[in-house]
């Protein structure tokens, strides 16, 4: 489901004439991509230990990485189609601090895991303070400025895009980190592989309108049909 969504990403991103959606449609490719790499290795291994700790750390913050791009496309887009051009929250220049701390972080970061020298059970101090700064990052742009941004801008495609990409981490966080708890994962709901490739695939088609929202369409009245 997951390669499908990014498999359409990608080629919308290659045929569409507007800059703006072009971006929007490759960074939730890459979105999708990340995702199903880092679910495909979470299925096979839940209790990682060694180097494969490692790899999922790398792999996390890499899906960090690929949401935060997709996030400052769109929180830029929204401004330039807003009719006053608003920077909200002064995203200009808080991106460019932002930026720059993944330019250093991300080859320090991903160098030490894949060489195996991290792990989850034991966390060394600046990989957790890495972590949590790259999740907090990610947290702020998304739940505080691109909500404001969204509201902001004008253009009915951009904003629909948004908000079924809203739903989408809506899906992600009630199943994660509320239904998950309560059945004890996705794993046993229906049991097994069934129950989690339901969730995932419950989650890849809300992913795929966001996809589909960048596509104009549209309607014209009975009497220009043949036209």
């Amino acid at each position: 489901m997951y390669g499908y969504v990014a498999y359409s990403a990608f080629a919308i991103s290659r045929t569409l004439p507007v800059r703006l959606y072009r971006r929007q449609a490759l960074g939730i490719g890459l979105v999708a991509v990340v995702i199903a790499v880092n679910l495909i290795p979470t299925e096979f291994y839940p209790n990682p230990s060694g180097t494969l700790s490692s790899v999922y750390l790398g792999l996390l913050f890499a899906a960090f990485l690929v949401i935060f791009y997709w996030i400052d496309a769109s929180v830029r887009g929204a401004r330039f189609t807003d009719p006053l051009l608003r920077d909200t929250l002064r995203w200009s220049r808080v991106r460019i601090a932002f930026w720059v701390y993944y330019a250093v972080a991300t080859p320090v970061f991903l160098f030490v895991a894949f060489r195996g020298q991290l792990s989850l059970q034991d966390m060394p101090f600046l990989t957790a303070v890495a972590v949590n700064l790259t999740f907090f990052i990610v947290f702020f742009a998304g739940v505080i400025v691109l909500p404001i941004a969204s509201r902001r801008s004008k253009d009915r495609t951009l904003r629909k895009h948004l908000n079924w990409f809203g739903v989408f981490a809506a899906a992600i966080f009630s199943f994660n980190f509320v239904v998950g708890p309560i059945i004890g994962g996705p794993s046993n709901f229906l049991g097994g592989v069934v129950g989690s490739g339901l969730v995932f695939a419950i989650e890849g088609l809300l992913l795929y309108p966001c996809v589909r929202s960048l596509v104009p369409l549209y309607s014209f009245a009975t009497e220009d049909t043949p036209k």
